[in-house]
């Protein structure tokens, strides 16, 4: 059975690289302040542990819709093992 896991800044559930899910949120940018923005950090050495990876995001107080927002979405996938 596969255990199923929620990695969000929301009740403090950042995760973690060395064990379940090895998938870690760096910090919790709700504010939009943090000129980095935030990252989601998936362990490349555990894919044969992670049967699937959902990305999402929400609005929060402050921000009136996603047009007025900054945002976006990036990923890169160093040694990447390509089946």
């Amino acid at each position: 059975m596969v255990k199923k896991t929620l990695i969000q800044a929301l009740g403090n559930r950042f995760g973690s690289l060395q064990s379940a899910p090895y998938v870690c949120l760096r910090a919790d940018d709700r504010t939009g302040q943090v000129s980095g923005g935030e990252w989601l950090d998936i362990n490349g050495q555990q894919w044969s542990q992670i049967e699937e990876v959902f990305i999402f995001a929400f609005i929060y107080e402050g921000a009136p819709n996603w047009e007025k927002n900054r945002w976006g979405c990036d990923y890169s996938c160093p040694r990447a093992i390509t089946d």
